[in-house]
């Protein structure tokens, strides 16, 4: 039970979240304050993990906990956005907070739940993926960027030299464009036409259009403004990973054609004992692929990957300054 204590860390975000959005709490600016300063601070204080935890529901139950917390965290803020009539500048840095919880964490654990072979708890990480409008990453994560990464079919691959303000302009219309085609293929391989109910692309569309409709209804334009707002900004924060995870590493093209097989090399791995422990072993990132239904807590440093300097909140904050970032990780880059 020892073992699952360090990965409570993971609700340290949303409870920070809920006090930047209480009236007469925390500034509006502790999500961001402490992300990109504490967290940088702390983490390298604390050593990487040793030692594999065993296989416990417990370490199922931290993930489910999060699906309730994330959904009250957001229905929460619109009620509070709309009762003390926020302008845009005003909940700004209170979305910034709200998206470093339903992004950080929320994307994070539906990314684990995804992967799970349990229509239930997938079911979960879709429900996690609604409230930040991206439903459709489930589809092309598992059968898109699983199959394609290190290669130019793979919008979530960050090309060296590619400043994460490019990367960004360049995944978000990418991804739902690389999520239809998949879908598409589909269902044509299953005999149904492309725009048919059977299409789940246009369910998560269905479903995000219900949720953005009920936000405007229930709680008002600015409300609906700062639901859009977290969500982009949350989205944003998920692609920075990626962009983190493999800045730089491609796969060969092999002579006769196609790619080599995704090894270790391939992607960015940091054994920041912090990052991995509230974002669920995110950062051992290379075995996560080459094992994508390996859990989290089964997930173990590769001794072939190559390494980040630092953990994510660190990364984040030099990707953020373009140079800076192309400074430290232009030398690393197998």
């Amino acid at each position: 039970m020892l073992s699952l204590l360090p990965y409570f860390l993971s609700f340290l975000l949303p409870a920070l979240a809920f006090l930047a959005v209480t009236p007469n709490g925390l500034t509006h600016w502790t999500g961001p304050v402490v992300v990109f300063l504490l967290f940088p601070a702390i983490s390298g204080f604390i050593p990487a993990r040793k030692k594999v935890a065993k296989d416990h529901i417990g370490f199922s139950l931290l993930l489910w906990a999060q699906v309730p917390i994330q959904i009250a965290l957001v229905i929460y803020s619109l009620h509070e956005v709309s009762i003390r009539g926020l302008t845009f500048w005003q909940f700004l840095p209170l979305a910034v907070s709200v998206a470093l919880s339903t992004g950080g964490i929320g994307i994070t654990v539906a990314h684990e739940l995804v992967h799970r072979a349990s229509k239930v708890e997938r079911g979960l990480g879709l429900g996690l993926l609604s409230i930040v409008n991206y439903m459709h990453y489930r589809i092309e994560h598992i059968y898109g960027h699983h199959k394609n990464v290190g290669t130019p079919e793979d919008p979530s691959s960050a090309r060296a030299n590619e400043s994460i303000y490019l990367f960004w302009l360049r995944v978000l219309p990418m991804s739902v464009r690389s999520a239809w085609l998949i879908e598409s293929g589909r269902m044509k391989s299953q005999g149904w036409k492309r725009l048919s109910i059977h299409n789940r692309m246009i369910h998560y569309f269905f479903v995000e259009l219900v949720l953005n409709i009920l936000a405007f209804g229930l709680w008002g334009e600015v409300a609906w403004e700062f639901y859009v707002t977290q969500s982009l900004i949350a989205v944003l924060a998920l692609e920075a990973i990626n962009y983190i995870e493999h800045y730089g590493l491609t796969r060969a093209h092999l002579p006769e054609g196609g790619f080599e097989r995704i090894a270790s090399k391939h992607s960015w791995d940091t054994e920041n004992r912090f990052t991995n422990s509230m974002l669920f072993n995110l950062g051992m990132h290379s075995h996560h692929h080459l094992r994508p239904l390996v859990k989290y807590d089964a997930l173990t440093p590769d001794e072939v990957a190559p390494k980040l300097p630092g953990g994510y909140s660190l990364m984040l904050l030099l990707a953020l300054i373009p140079p800076l970032w192309k400074r430290v990780m232009g030398r690393r880059i197998p």
